[in-house]
């Protein structure tokens, strides 16, 4: 992504993070723990949001956001803020840095909140712990189904 004349002035006012910025990069993907993330630089004001890719048939596959926030305590940092399919039809659920208290580099030093900019370490560690939360869930949801529920009559046990 080519950065715009009126963003290079207002990263010239950071020339540190300028520098971060163009060495970071825009976009990155990675696989951890048997699923795909996602990391874009958002085009306007610059910060990062990332995603996991959530596959077709997987407990969350579909499921709205809202939805997410409300059964799940999905460890993203400021809370899920996506979940929908991108581009290439792969469903992404994911988070921006783009709360009080994140830096957004596009936002000018005189506009500058005090905050600490997410870079992209902080967003892969930050995904991977989601993967982490999602692979641990998994697992209970697949005990919770393997667990056969039975009524008994009289002294026999019959399967449901």
């Amino acid at each position: 992504m080519e950065i715009n004349d009126e963003e290079k002035k207002v990263l010239e006012h950071s020339p540190g993070l300028k520098g971060l910025i163009e060495l970071e990069g825009d976009h990155e993907e990675f696989d951890y723990n048997g699923f795909h993330c996602v990391i874009n630089r958002v085009r306007v004001l610059r910060h990062l949001c990332g995603y996991v890719v959530i596959p077709e048939g997987h407990y969350l596959y579909k499921q709205p956001i809202f939805t997410i926030e409300n059964n799940y305590s999905i460890p993203a940092h400021g809370g899920i803020t996506f979940a929908d399919f991108d581009n290439e039809g792969r469903y992404l659920i994911g988070f921006d840095c783009a709360h009080g208290g994140d830096v957004m580099p596009f936002i000018g030093d005189d506009d500058l909140p005090v905050g600490l900019y997410k870079n992209m370490s902080y967003v892969e560690n930050n995904l991977k712990e989601i993967v982490d939360y999602i692979k641990k869930t998994d697992s209970a949801t697949k005990q919770k189904q393997s667990i056969k529920k039975y009524i008994y009559k009289g002294s026999i046990a019959q399967e449901v």
